[in-house]
């Protein structure tokens, strides 16, 4: 899927849906998956190069699913001609590099947005990201304090203009429209 002009879209390696290492496979040039900066993390995605401000990335991939109640902090909840679904990026062999980007400890510290298009979940940088950063999102205040990230900035992010997400408690995400980004 191409998207409007006005950004720059890196695209992702293609992998077949069943490779058991397939999330790690599709990260795209220019990014790395290693240890997160975060303490008790595991992974997280890094710039191996400068990005500039709007690059898209994306869509998340996972299982589409109904809401059987199931929640784990893979899971994003999407709303499209007003009906909803889940999407969960768990499962490696499904799931592409996206599943690796972590919760930053404030809104101030994220460097990325996402949205929806189309029923897609999409990340876009929110401001130029330098090389060897790690990318975050701003997932919303409840699932930080679940993570015990509130309060532990890791270093200063570009400040907030309104944009994020809110998570709920049971560890589902809902993207903004991709009219809340023009």
């Amino acid at each position: 899927m191409v998207l409007q002009a006005v950004s720059k879209r890196l695209r992702r390696s293609q992998v077949d849906d069943g490779d058991p290492l397939r999330a790690n496979k599709t990260v795209p040039e220019g990014l790395s998956i290693r240890r997160s900066t975060i303490k008790g993390a595991q992974y997280g995605v890094f710039t191996l190069k400068p990005l500039p401000k709007r690059v898209y990335f994306g869509p998340y991939e996972g299982v589409k699913m109904e809401d059987n109640g199931e929640r784990n902090g893979y899971i994003w909840e999407v709303r499209k001609d007003g009906k909803m679904f889940l999407i969960d990026g768990r499962p490696l062999d499904r799931s592409n590099w996206m599943r690796y980007v972590n919760c930053a400890a404030s809104p101030q510290e994220a460097n990325l947005v996402a949205f929806t298009r189309y029923g897609n979940i999409y990340y876009r940088t929110r401001n130029a990201v330098g090389a060897g950063e790690e990318l975050f999102l701003w997932y919303g205040e409840a699932f930080a304090r679940e993570l015990g990230l509130l309060g532990k900035p890791r270093g200063s992010g570009p400040s907030a203009r309104g944009e994020g997400l809110v998570l709920s408690r049971q560890g589902r995400a809902v993207a903004i429209g991709w009219g809340d980004l023009i």
